[in-house]
């Protein structure tokens, strides 16, 4: 230990630090001896610090050292930057460490993330052959269903059409990518094929192969490491297509189209070519973002012509007509208001021919970098088949989304739901005024407030009022957001009940500030404990979110994820008989959340099989709450016999 005292090397701490915190059982098998040297090494850094059990620093330990804390943690995640340099560290550090402590596991812990991923890939391609297109595939339009065709007009030029009667739930595409690039961050999703680096309900253990030369991507297996050197040997080396947007797209689909070409696959290369049939809408662009993109290409392509040559010297052509403001579709849920991890944005040139509506019949999931369409209602034959490019009518007004979708798109939406003269955001009540007459939805119109449901004007001392009640809920949310700068909970929750009780004041009951507060007050609940109270609230948000998405919207699934994590945090000790039907509440919320999940996403998607799990457990849990209930009924019912008995003698 004084030699390694000694050497007070930063390196070999981090050497160290990484093989501890690894999830490979080499590395398990040598942590006690690590836990040795680490303390050694960390407690000159952190007085007090020390490593024990499961995880690899105790906070009580560290104090407020909170910097060096997050030294620690960020010491966790960068474990793969120092993988190249093992071999190097173990040669320079093999006299300091405890004998047997540090055989090093370079290529071995790549052949074994290898062989976890092959066995997870085989189940998640069993899955995937067992999503079946309706009326299987077209012939004609690969990846699409047969009912399916796309046809040509002047107004709307390419679209899709429904040859014959889809149901609810039905797949209309299935479809995998021409080619992806990640969205940054902490990479757990292979570079090559957006399969997750772990196996499901197992997020926190990431197995990978990087790449032998830079180290900076990751995949699943060998095999997509190999079929990524054909584009990858481009990229290889430098950080700068991760800084140019969706310019990085542009570019790799030049890269996967040079090479499909070179190697003569005839299906590769007929998709690249209905790739490149794409619009690119470059004529409607403004100066300044054709010069943006143009400099983009030429940027890619002198950084790659430093490392690099490319066959064809006009692929900079291709960069910025797929970097350009196209018809792409994006990596990740889209009718969601919960929150999802982007992993990707990627290219369908199938899945592409679909226009846009802001109220659509289908729905788009992904499974790896496969696509996913199913319908979210029934489609006669000869209607349009609409996809959604993320701007949902019940989400947000007509007037943002025509803004979005011409700024981005390059065009003015026509859908039914852009159409109507009144926002059905104003008609449903969810941004609406409550009349003060029939208590229906009301809005602010030419400086006056009027209701939609029976037409009354609010007077003047009406409209005073209601600038009070506006003035005041200001005031209330300034001292709620003060009680939460200042940590103070318990006034918090008052100050935000009072803040809601306000709310239902004046707004209409289906307003979705009012779902907002609700929801906030719920989660300041779940933090004090007090779980039947979230619990309750949150059965009001569910309302709530089916009066702005409808009782089938994929929406609701969020908000019953959440309820779910309510339920389970009640435990069958805790449990009374109010949290017995509480429990039966959750189980029956799950079970129509399964039935959304499994008509819009599918029985394969991960949402889907993480609520199956839950309603299991819940399942459970209501079985053990039974059985303690009866049990302590029992036990009850033995000392009054037995009380009884006493009386008798």
């Amino acid at each position: 230990m004084e030699r390694w005292e000694e050497a007070k090397c930063a390196e070999a701490g981090e050497f160290c630090f990484g093989l501890f915190t690894s999830k490979h059982p080499a590395s398990i098998s040598r942590r006690p001896a690590l836990e040795k040297v680490l303390n050694s090494y960390y407690q000159t850094r952190i007085p007090g610090f020390s490593i024990s059990g499961q995880w690899p620093y105790q906070k009580k330990s560290l104090g407020k050292s909170l910097d060096k804390e997050d030294e620690i943690i960020n010491m966790i995640y960068s474990f793969d930057i120092f993988r190249k340099r093992i071999n190097a560290w173990h040669t320079k550090f093999a006299t300091i460490l405890p004998q047997g402590s540090a055989k090093l596991i370079d290529e071995d812990e790549s052949s074994y993330a290898n062989k976890i991923n092959e066995e997870l890939n085989k189940e998640r391609e069993s899955l995937r052959r067992s999503i079946i297109l309706k009326y299987g595939e077209s012939d004609s339009f690969p990846a699409a269903s047969s009912g399916l065709e796309v046809q040509v007009s002047e107004e709307k030029g390419r679209h899709v059409i429904a040859l014959k009667d889809f149901q609810k739930g039905d797949v209309l595409f299935k479809e995998e990518a021409f080619t992806a690039v990640p969205c940054g961050g902490i990479q757990i999703h292979c570079d090559h094929c957006c399969t997750p680096l772990y196996s499901f309900g197992n997020e926190s253990e990431v197995n990978f192969v990087p790449c032998d030369v830079c180290n900076a991507t990751r995949y699943c297996t060998f095999k997509c490491l190999e079929e990524a050197k054909s584009y990858h040997q481009f990229e290889c080396g430098s950080n700068l297509p991760e800084h140019v947007g969706i310019a990085w797209l542009g570019l790799r689909v030049a890269l996967v189209g040079e090479t499909c070409q070179q190697s003569g696959d005839a299906d590769k290369i007929t998709q690249y070519e209905r790739v490149c049939s794409l619009l690119t809408h470059i004529s409607d662009m403004t100066p300044e973002d054709k010069l943006q993109y143009s400099l983009t290409s030429l940027l890619l392509s002198v950084d790659i012509a430093r490392r690099k040559k490319l066959s064809s010297v006009e692929k900079n052509e291709y960069i910025v007509k797929f970097g350009s403001k196209d018809r792409i579709t994006v990596a990740g849920p889209i009718l969601q208001e919960e929150k999802q991890v982007r992993v990707a944005t990627a290219i369908f040139p199938s899945a592409s021919m679909m226009n846009h509506s802001c109220d659509p019949n289908i729905l788009t999931s992904y499974f790896g970098n496969t696509v996913i369409s199913k319908a979210v209602r029934d489609i006669k034959a000869g209607e349009e088949v609409f996809n959604c490019y993320g701007l949902y009518f019940r989400a947000m007004r007509t007037d943002k989304r025509q803004r979005h979708l011409k700024d981005q798109y390059m065009f003015d939406c026509k859908c039914q739901a852009c159409l109507k003269t009144i926002d059905v955001l104003d008609t449903d009540g969810i941004h609406s005024l409550m009349c003060v007459k029939c208590k229906g939805p009301a809005i602010a119109q030419h400086g006056e407030s009027v209701c939609l449901k029976c037409d009354y004007t609010f007077n003047n001392e009406e409209m005073d009022q209601l600038m009070e009640m506006v003035n005041k809920e200001k005031v209330l949310l300034k001292e709620s957001q003060e009680h939460h700068r200042n940590r103070a909970f318990d006034k918090l929750i008052k100050s935000k009940i009072e803040y809601v009780n306000h709310l239902k004041s004046f707004l209409h009951p289906n307003n979705c500030q009012i779902a907002q507060a609700i929801d906030q007050l719920a989660m300041l609940y779940v933090r004090k404990g007090h779980y039947i109270d979230a619990w309750n609230l949150m059965e009001e948000c569910l309302t709530l979110a089916k009066a702005q998405y409808g009782s089938d919207g994929i929406e609701l699934a969020g908000v019953i994820s959440t309820m779910m994590s309510i339920a389970q945090a009640i435990t069958s000790s805790e449990v009374t008989q109010q949290g017995l039907k509480l429990i039966e509440r959750a189980i029956i919320h799950s079970e129509v959340s399964l039935k959304i999940m499994a008509d819009c996403l599918g029985e394969w998607n991960d949402r889907y099989k993480n609520l199956l799990e839950v309603n299991r457990d819940m399942k459970l849990l209501r079985d053990q709450v039974v059985a303690s209930i009866e049990n302590g009924a029992r036990q009850e019912n033995g000392k009054v016999l037995k009380a009884i008995e006493n009386l008798e003698i």
